[in-house]
């Protein structure tokens, strides 16, 4: 039978009690009985909505489906849902036992617990439309929620939970909420920043605590000590709000974030940032937070921003006008074509050291340091937009790539940049200079340079040399090993290259070396032997070839066919030695000169337009070891001439001897052969001083001089006889004469 409360509003019992219903009435019933004296309805029942249910700790039995519109309060003893129902109103089940059996009881009211309210069946519990108020501790194991529940915090209290569940707000009121376990991830799908009554204080602990849309941290505060904090684009910190995150957290922030007050402490922590980050105020604790960025974004702080490292993602970090300076302490790797950084007018403060890896890019535009720390070139590109100095040293471990724009000074005051097994380029148009230089130390090592100017280029090894593709410029290149230079054509090198012992300056494409070229002695290295230039095509040296008087001597190789073009000043050999080789041309513009009567110029299978001699050479000599060809020689000293065994020297062009000069044929060997296409006219001696000299072709003008034989001599160059001369023939020696009949004239 069905209880009427029409009348009775307080029922009395000490046995237990079974109805089919009760018809409320839009009355309020009071249930008081003894222990064991509980309540059970049988049928249906509905709380209207002006009605209230006191149980005053006795147990309540539905066995049907139940629908709550009022106030239902057990007050201590269990109610029971035994086929679910709905709840518009409250049920309040502090201090009490809530049990759900069998079938859903949907909330879109709401449901009260605090520290000892026990939830049996939480599965078939459904609060995703209603509100669910908490004081002190719940477990809510398995219940429903969603992005319309509402979760109110009347009391500092622990949450804790076996998945993660979603409301749509929480209303702290000041309160503290504390996630209770690991796996207590809890979803904030909100829409609007407004912080309202959020206001309080959120421990995460190890739970991640995530709104999905903007949150407002103005006094709220917020502290995780392993958890992931999401914030939706659009959040903010301002004035007295606390973020602290500590013990390997993450910051998720997945768009823009603001701050201009409130304080965020970072430490031992990730910070994962979609969007743009501005700060104008408040305290940033950093230093020790891993930054991650997951989209391209700038960052903006009135101030200096320090991280302990950086992952681009493949993604572009640009910084605010305001950012003074950004420090990193770990080192920061980039390896992503698109994840770079560009500075703009922030100071950058790697400590860590920096590792560009291929396709990785870092471009410069202003005040970059590591400290201690090394830039190492891994593949990657170093950008220099601007004037910038630097005082980091870099490493080379792959093949790569410095750019410095057109006009841009990159100022280098790192250690020696060694270039190792790998390519080093180096193009923009730009400068680098350079204290400690640049070093090929490898056989492997090979230099790249595309108009650019730079200080100091150093050998340390026999390497694959220097590559100048766009005329270029090296004030200092010290050269003491093997070193290939290939000049593109109609491009030059500048500068000035020093060939120390052992030097070998290897010239191997056709463009012009516009540097002067300075031959110095064993100051690099230990060798006792002279440098050299080799010329593998034909080409221009348009700059000056100068020399110290220490050094051991240069040869100059000019492959067969090849021709070395020498534009530059005349060349004075001094008290050493230049050896002119390998079967080319050396076509100079002005003398190479013997001035020094120590001065040894060695013709060894080489064309040579202009040769000079000015002095008296006693111990100096033009000395030939294999065929070769002097176009123009002008004779105004006293020469020794000495031709190898087998080998042959012509003279292309008139010149004469000088009154009171002397050209002496010397050396010894078989087979050794002057050629005289055209006139030597004989003011002053032609004095052949040993054996086994062949003179063939052209013309011997006797013009006051005198032709002495000290040697057997086969003379086949005609001899005109101008004024007075003379013949000499010294006792026992034969002068063969195969030229044309001589006339004496008067």
């Amino acid at each position: 039978a069905a209880s009427d409360v029409y009348k009775r509003q307080t029922v009395t019992s000490n046995e237990a009690l079974s109805f089919g219903t009760l018809e409320m009435n839009d009355k309020n019933l009071t249930f008081t009985s003894s222990s064991g004296a509980d309540l059970t309805l049988k049928k249906a029942f509905t709380l209207d909505n002006s009605s209230t249910l006191q149980m005053n700790g006795a147990d309540l039995t539905f066995a049907e489906t139940a629908t709550i519109k009022g106030l239902l309060e057990p007050s201590g003893g269990e109610l029971k849902f035994q086929k679910g129902g709905s709840v518009s109103g409250t049920v309040n089940s502090k201090n009490s036992a809530f049990a759900l059996q069998t079938a859903n009881l949907v909330f879109t009211g709401i449901l009260q617990t605090n520290a000892s309210t026990a939830i049996t069946g939480a599965n078939f519990l459904n609060i995703s439309n209603g509100t669910l108020e908490v004081a002190g501790s719940l477990t809510l194991d398995d219940a429903a929620t969603g992005s319309s529940t509402v979760l109110k915090i009347n009391a500092d209290t622990t949450i804790t939970r076996n998945s993660q569940f979603t409301v749509g707000s929480v209303l702290l009121a000041g309160n503290t909420l504390t996630l209770g376990s690991a796996a207590t991830d809890l979803t904030i799908d909100n829409s609007a920043p407004a912080e309202g009554e959020s206001a309080g204080t959120f421990k995460m602990q190890q739970a991640d605590l995530t709104w999905t849309g903007p949150i407002k941290f103005s006094t709220a505060k917020g502290y995780s000590t392993g958890g992931t904090l999401t914030l939706g684009g659009g959040s903010s910190l301002t004035s007295t709000g606390l973020i602290d995150l500590s013990s390997g957290s993450t910051l998720a922030l997945n768009g823009g974030f603001t701050q201009s007050g409130g304080t965020l402490s970072a430490d031992n922590t990730t910070i994962q940032v979609a969007g743009d980050y501005s700060k104008t105020g408040g305290n940033l604790t950093s230093s020790n937070a891993s930054l991650k960025l997951t989209n391209d974004l700038s960052l903006s702080s009135n101030t200096p921003l320090s991280f302990k490292d950086l992952t681009l993602n493949g993604k572009v970090l640009s910084f605010g006008q305001q950012t003074s300076s950004f420090t990193l302490s770990d080192e920061l790797i980039i390896n992503t074509p698109n994840g770079r950084i560009v500075q703009g007018s922030t100071s950058l403060k790697l400590n860590g050291g920096l590792r560009i890896d291929s396709s990785g890019v870092l471009r410069l535009t202003d005040t970059f340091d590591t400290g201690s720390a090394k830039i190492k070139l891994n593949g990657g590109l170093l950008a220099i937009d601007s004037d910038t100095t630097l005082n980091s040293s870099i490493e080379n471990h792959a093949a790569s790539t410095i750019e410095i724009a057109d006009t841009k000074n990159l100022i280098y005051e790192g250690a020696t940049l060694n270039i190792g097994a790998h390519e080093l380029s180096i193009f923009g148009g730009g400068s680098f200079s350079n204290t400690n230089p640049l070093q090929l130390d490898n056989a492997s090592s090979k230099l790249t340079l595309t108009g650019i100017s730079a200080s100091y280029v150093r050998t340390n090894s026999d390497s694959l040399g220097v590559v100048i593709d766009n005329s270029s410029s090296v004030n200092e290149f010290t050269v003491g090993h093997v070193t290939p230079v290939a000049i593109s054509a109609n491009q030059s090198l500048g500068g000035v290259v020093d060939i120390y012992s052992n030097g070998n300056l290897q010239l191997n494409n056709s463009g012009t070396l516009s540097a002067t070229v300075k031959v110095k002695g064993d100051s690099f290295g230990s060798g006792t032997v002279g440098g050299k230039i080799e010329v593998k095509e034909a080409m221009t040296f348009s700059g000056t070839l100068q020399q110290t008087t220490d050094h051991n001597g240069l040869e100059i190789k000019i492959d067969p066919g090849k021709t070395m073009t020498y534009t530059g000043s005349g060349f004075n050999i001094g008290n050493h030695t230049l050896k002119l080789s390998g079967g080319g041309t050396f076509d100079n513009t002005n003398n190479l000169t013997l001035n020094n009567s120590q001065s040894k110029l060695q013709l060894g299978g080489a064309s040579i337009s202009k040769v000079e001699i000015n002095t008296v050479l006693t111990e100096g000599e033009l000395n030939i070891s294999a065929d070769s060809t002097i176009e123009s020689l002008s004779h105004t000293g006293t020469s020794r001439i000495n031709l190898d065994a087998n080998t042959s020297l012509t003279l292309t062009n008139p010149f004469e001897i000088p009154a009171s000069k002397t050209m002496e044929m010397v050396g010894t060997g078989t087979g050794r052969t002057v050629n005289l296409p055209d006139a030597l006219t004989l003011t002053g001696t032609l004095k052949i001083s040993s054996e086994n000299y062949t003179f063939s072709s052209g013309t011997l003008k006797l013009n006051g001089g005198v032709l002495d034989v000290a040697a057997n001599t086969d003379f086949n160059t005609s001899i005109v006889h101008l004024v007075n001369s003379s013949i000499s023939v010294q006792p026992q020696k034969t002068l063969n004469y195969g030229g044309n009949g001589l006339k004496i004239g008067n």
